[in-house]
């Protein structure tokens, strides 16, 4: 407190309580910690929890969950990592214990009609809710939701999306959350070219993954994961005989900047030769690994 301090002669220190800032300038001396102002003098924060409507039960001004001794809540979202319903990830206290809860947030669509009135044409709006939820639950962990089978995804926005895609489909199709099984992460060059990949993968440079989902067949698994709009990129692989083809499964990726399209792989064996050795000259089947777009 200004006056009644350790600072008292030594000057006024700028950065505070757990090392946070100090706002003079407005003349407040308030501790900014990103997500809402501190008040040393009344040891009580100055704003609501950007969540607070989603816990009914608990108090808007509190710091992690009145626990911070275990739990830092930085963006003011409560312990955990946060989704909407429609998989889309709002954040995370960062403390990596990959808690998931999903927060039910009242949407609705919009109708407008035009008719024409008396006074000429008239538009006509009616609000139609689509869902409503009072509570954020917690859903589980993160291996409830995607299953890595050993294998590692570097980017941690693709993790995260894994977990949205579940949560996605859950919505849409009204069913529970079906598990994500990774079946091919981060690969080194060698790995990649030795089991047919692009010298461009994404996988390359860790921010692709193979995946099939639980209860659905790959085609089906390619849609879902096209529609929920969490990727740059979907591939879908069906099953091919062709010689060295790519496993069925389904490929996501976040490459920058790319427009989100969806891809079905189409191999093509190809016959190709080689110099004369000796008297022989060398024939070889190559697969040609080519992608159509779909959507």
């Amino acid at each position: 407190m200004p006056g009644r301090s350790t600072n008292v002669g030594y000057g006024y220190a700028l950065y505070k309580f757990t090392g946070k800032e100090r706002d003079r300038e407005a003349g407040i001396g308030l501790d900014y910690f990103g997500a809402r102002y501190y008040d040393p003098e009344i040891g009580r924060w100055l704003g609501v929890e950007p969540l607070s409507e989603q816990f009914p039960a608990v108090s808007p001004f509190i710091y992690a969950l009145n626990n911070p001794l275990r739990l830092r809540d930085v963006a003011g979202l409560f312990p955990g990592e946060f989704y909407t319903i429609e998989g889309t990830y709002l954040g995370s206290d960062e403390i990596g214990d990959k808690k998931i809860y999903i927060t039910s947030q009242k949407t609705v669509t919009e109708n407008t009609e035009a008719t024409v009135g008396e006074t000429g044409l008239e538009l006509n709006t009616n609000w139609t809710q689509v869902k409503q939820s009072e509570e954020t639950k917690y859903t589980g962990t993160y291996s409830d939701f995607v299953k890595m089978n050993g294998y590692t995804i570097s980017s941690e926005a693709l993790q995260r999306n894994l977990v949205g895609l579940s949560i996605y489909i859950a919505n849409i199709k009204n069913i529970d959350y079906p598990t994500i099984y990774v079946t091919s992460g981060d690969r080194g060059t060698i790995k990649n070219l030795s089991i047919g990949g692009a010298k461009r993968s994404r996988h390359l440079v860790g921010d692709a993954a193979d995946i099939v989902i639980q209860g659905f067949d790959n085609f089906s698994a390619a849609q879902l994961a096209y529609s929920s709009g969490l990727f740059s990129k979907t591939i879908w692989y069906p099953k091919y005989n062709a010689y060295q083809a790519l496993r069925p499964h389904v490929h996501v990726d976040l490459r920058p900047n790319a427009q989100k399209d969806l891809f079905k792989y189409t191999p093509s064996i190809e016959t190709r030769g080689y110099p004369w050795v000796g008297r022989f000259f060398t024939l070889r089947l190559v697969t040609r690994h080519a992608y159509k777009k779909i959507k």
